[in-house]
C-alpha cells in the first residue's frame, strides 16, 4: 500500500507543501478512523467457523491493521472472534508498508514469511 503522503504529492498532484501533504494525510486517517469507530462491523458465520476450525487446529492467524490495537480489539470482540486470532499487529507496531506488517507477523507467529 502506497502511504497517503507518497499518494497525495505523486500521484494526485494535489500539493508539493510538505506541511499541506501532512494536514490532508492526517485529516484522511481522520475520516477513516470516525468510520470506522462507527461502523458496524460483522463477520459471516462461514468466516467464523473457519477461523474456529483454525484455532482449534492451533494453527496461528495473525490480523493485520492499520488502526490502533484498542480499536481493533474492540471490533474483533463486537464481531464475535476475540480470541481466534493468536496476535495482531497494528498501528502501535510502526510498520510503514504492508510487506512490513506481513512480516511482522511472520515473527510474532515464528514462521518463515
Amino acid at each position: 500500500s502506497m502511504p497517503a503522503e507518497k499518494a497525495i504529492q505523486r500521484v494526485m498532484y494535489w500539493t508539493q507543501d510538505w506541511g499541506e501533504t501532512k494536514r490532508i494525510a492526517f485529516r484522511k486517517a481522520e475520516l477513516f478512523y470516525e468510520s470506522f469507530q462507527t461502523h458496524n462491523h460483522s463477520v459471516e458465520a462461514s468466516t467464523r467457523g473457519w477461523l474456529q476450525r483454525l484455532n482449534d487446529s492451533a494453527i496461528p492467524v495473525c490480523l493485520c491493521s492499520e488502526m490502533d490495537r484498542g480499536s481493533v480489539e474492540s471490533v474483533l470482540r463486537a464481531a464475535g472472534v476475540e480470541g481466534l486470532y493468536s496476535d495482531l499487529i497494528s498501528a502501535e507496531d510502526d510498520c510503514d508498508t504492508r510487506t512490513q506488517m506481513y512480516l511482522g507477523a511472520a515473527s510474532k507467529l515464528q514462521r518463515p514469511p
